[in-house]
């Protein structure tokens, strides 16, 4: 089993949470996240990126976010 990553938190630290489901089909990427936000409970600020299956895929095959995210993130489920 992989040791799990050192995590540190700054004063201005917020949580980036991305979400993959085919849910998202149909709805606009704006409007995706401000459903989500209302469940929020954490003690820090929340960013929210929600991405279909498809989006996601392509995503992950570019310089950028979600690329970073899958090299230093932890995948909760």
């Amino acid at each position: 089993m992989a040791p799990e990553p050192e995590v540190t938190i700054l004063k201005n630290s917020d949580v980036d949470l991305i979400l993959v489901s085919d849910y998202f089909v149909g709805i606009p990427f704006p409007e995706r996240a401000s459903k989500l936000y209302r469940y929020w409970e954490g003690g820090l600020p929340l960013e929210v990126l929600c991405y279909t299956k498809k989006e996601f895929d392509t995503k992950k095959k570019r310089i950028g976010l979600v690329k970073d995210a899958l090299k230093e993130g932890i995948v909760l489920i």
